[in-house]
Formats: C-alpha cells, sequence, structure tokens
C-alpha cells in the first residue's frame, strides 16, 4: 500500500512544525533502541520547536486503508510540560482526519503507563478497549478518535488553535 503521507510533508502550528523523515534519519539524531525495533515501512515524523526549529521529538505511525495508528511518541525532556505534545497531537488529528479523510486515528498503550495514557486524554482520545497485544504478550489500553467525533471534540479540546 502506499503511504499517504509525501516524504515532502510538513504540517505547521504556531508552535510546533511536524515533518516527515525518514528512519535513517531519526538514527543518526537519537541512537535510542525503540527506533530500531521500528519497521522501515512504518512512517516517521519530527517534530520541532517552531522559534528555533530545534528538534522536540518525532513520532511513528502505520497506517491502513482507513486508520492511523500511533505507535511510539517520544518527547524529549526538555520539551516535556511544554505543550508540545497538545499542539502535535492537534495537528496529526487534524491533518490525519480532516485532510487525509482517516476514519480513526488511535495508539495502543500498554495500561501500567499513567502518563502516556493522561497524555492522550488531554488530546481528545477517548479510552475504547483493553487487550493483549502480540508478539509480545501484554495488555494494552486502545486510545482513539474516529472521525465523527473530532469536530466535538477538536472545539473542547483544543478552541485555543481552531
Amino acid at each position: 500500500m502506499k503511504s499517504k503521507f509525501s516524504n515532502n510533508l510538513t504540517v505547521e502550528t504556531a508552535r510546533v512544525i511536524i515533518a516527515a523523515v525518514t528512519k535513517a534519519d531519526l538514527v543518526k539524531i537519537f541512537n535510542q533502541p525503540e527506533l530500531k525495533q521500528l519497521s522501515d515501512s512504518t512512517v516517521f515524523l519530527s517534530i520541532a520547536n517552531a522559534d528555533d526549529q530545534s528538534v522536540a521529538g518525532w513520532i511513528a505511525l502505520d497506517e491502513t486503508d482507513d486508520n492511523i495508528l500511533i505507535k511510539y511518541v517520544w518527547i524529549q525532556e526538555s520539551f516535556r510540560g511544554s505543550r508540545v505534545f497538545r499542539e502535535t497531537g492537534f495537528a496529526l488529528l487534524n491533518f490525519c482526519l480532516n485532510v487525509l479523510k482517516m476514519q480513526k486515528v488511535y495508539a495502543l498503550i500498554p495500561v501500567e503507563n499513567e502518563r502516556a495514557k493522561a497524555a492522550f486524554l488531554k488530546i481528545a482520545f477517548i479510552p475504547a478497549s483493553v487487550r493483549t497485544q502480540q508478539p509480545v504478550t501484554r495488555d494494552v489500553e486502545e486510545f482513539s478518535l474516529q472521525k465523527q467525533e473530532w469536530p466535538l471534540r477538536g472545539v473542547q479540546f483544543f478552541s485555543d488553535l481552531l
């Protein structure tokens, strides 16, 4: 399947710039084991601070015909709590649901990761279900946002960005 994300994709808000990058580019910047475990078919996006272009983090996504799975999000410690994730979430949701016309954006979060679950709740995601993820057996909770939920939740959670 051809990716709906172009290689020269850039999505901007007043605070963040999200851009398509290759796995190899991210590995050069961040030598993290999580990156090396992800498939080359995964879509990788960098997150930069719009003020000074400094790299704030990265996102790994998988796409199907109608859905986007957020596989991994990493924000540098110096940017945590700075609302970078909130603006990144807004930009990503708006782009995926309104521009790409995807039906759902979701994340599978380990049930014990309270910090990640709280972060996704703050950007309008709704807890959907708990399941056991394979091949590594662990319980994960799905947080998702459906296309039809976005107009109301977008206004509720991001009125200052609309």
